[in-house]
């Protein structure tokens, strides 16, 4: 396969239970071989505060904003 690519690749899903990853050689339209995948499980405390949230709206007074809004509100 002319011009492959080996790629990672990761995914958390909506049941907020951890991480899935995979290895795989592609072209970028034909996997060419799968290599190792694991599933990462995220530890109960994480999964907890994954469910419940952000506490305050990112860009609300009082909260921590993320690096997107502080990147987006520098430049008004």
């Amino acid at each position: 396969m002319a011009n492959a690519l080996t790629a990672l690749g990761m995914v958390s899903g909506t049941i907020l239970d951890g991480i899935d990853i995979a290895l795989v050689v592609t072209d970028g339209e034909k996997v060419a071989s799968r290599g190792p995948s694991m599933r990462v499980a995220y530890p109960a405390d994480f999964r907890e505060r994954l469910a419940a949230g952000p506490r305050q709206p990112c860009g609300s007074a009082g909260a921590r904003s993320c690096p997107a809004c502080l990147a987006s509100s520098s430049g008004s």
